[in-house]
């Protein structure tokens, strides 16, 4: 097995192992989807969503308890049962696929106004496959949609991570930090509409949002 799939299925098998207890933990929402979701608002109308490695489902109830009123369509996708039966409970009206979002897009049909990718981009194995994933979404999407990353800042230095669950044993996942070199290389072949962070928590955690077409 190469490296690329080793790192995906490894990660993988993290969240499934500790799928409850991660869930219970990933109940609030981003400090930076207060601006994601003015975006969205301000300048889309009825959007089509596809919001890849959807947990929970926490990004929608956020969105739906914030803007009530605003009519969408959504699609969230997964790999983990758990997190999409959690997901439905969470908004019903989503329609929700399980796939494995970084190897098999092509399983996802149709056209979307908005891709959304939260909580993802620190599990790409490498830039070149970074690369080539972005470009996969990017033909997903209508002619004036767009696709909206987030990029975890969790050390004071970018590179290659291991982390653990706790004190669980054998409970580890792969991540990786990139420096603002590596982004832009990652967007060569995009348009960047809009970039913004979030505040940071006390340990200087954050995470930075790439608005692009």
């Amino acid at each position: 097995m190469d490296d690329t799939n080793r790192i995906i299925e490894l990660n993988q098998t993290f969240y499934k192992k500790i799928q409850e207890e991660f869930s219970k933990s990933r109940q609030k929402p981003f400090k930076g989807w207060k601006g994601v979701g003015e975006y969205i608002t301000e300048n889309f109308n009825n959007p089509n969503i596809l919001d890849l490695g959807c947990g929970n489902g926490r990004f929608i109830k956020f969105f739906k308890k914030t803007y009530p009123d605003f009519d969408l369509s959504y699609t969230g996708a997964d790999s983990n049962d758990f997190f999409l039966k959690e997901a439905k409970k969470t908004y019903p009206k989503g329609i929700y696929i399980k796939t494995d979002i970084f190897r098999n897009l092509n399983t996802v049909k149709g056209r979307f106004d908005v891709i959304l990718g939260f909580g993802i981009t620190h599990h790409f194995p490498s830039i070149e496959f970074a690369k080539k994933w972005v470009n996969q979404v990017l033909a997903l999407l209508n002619k004036d949609g767009v696709l909206i990353l987030s990029f975890w800042i969790f050390e004071s230095s970018p590179g290659k991570y291991i982390i653990g669950w706790g004190n669980k044993e054998n409970t580890t996942r792969i991540c990786r930090q990139f420096s603002e070199p590596e982004i832009e290389s990652i967007f060569s072949k995009t348009v960047l509409i809009d970039k913004f962070r979030e505040k940071a928590s006390k340990k200087g955690n954050h995470n930075v949002y790439y608005i692009l077409k």
